[in-house]
């Protein structure tokens, strides 16, 4: 919750010229990896969702995971953290930028899924 609130107060800041360095192949792997220890946790990974929750036409629901949710919110932040501690005062408007746009446009969405699906796990927990 507090990464979600913190990505709520990003302004948007003119994009740098300047393109974030990503390894997308190691990032890539690395993100496989971590959605693979998420998903043999040993919860209840898999749920549904519709895409788009305020579309008032019938949707025909999409299974997902909580281990592709966090692996997918990992991947959209770890470059600009990489990025920070190679140089921060170069890219810190960069990684700030690419934040804000990808909360909004995807792991934001992410996030707000993989908890309902949490919530819902512990409720039927306790």
């Amino acid at each position: 919750m507090p990464l979600y609130t913190a990505a709520l107060a990003l302004s948007l800041p003119i994009a740098s010229e300047d393109d974030l360095p990503e390894d997308t192949d190691r990032i890539r792997q690395e993100r496989k990896a971590i959605e693979q220890r998420l998903a043999n946790a040993g919860f209840q990974d898999g749920f549904w969702v519709v895409f788009d929750p305020l579309q008032l036409q019938r949707q025909d629901p999409l299974r997902t995971s909580v281990s592709d949710c966090m692996a997918d919110i990992w991947s959209d932040l770890k470059p600009g953290l990489e990025a920070l501690e190679t140089d921060r005062s170069h890219y810190f408007d960069s990684a700030v930028w690419e934040w804000s746009f990808s909360f909004r446009t995807h792991w934001g969405r992410h996030a707000i899924d993989a908890l309902r699906a949490i919530h819902f796990q512990l409720e039927d927990e306790g």
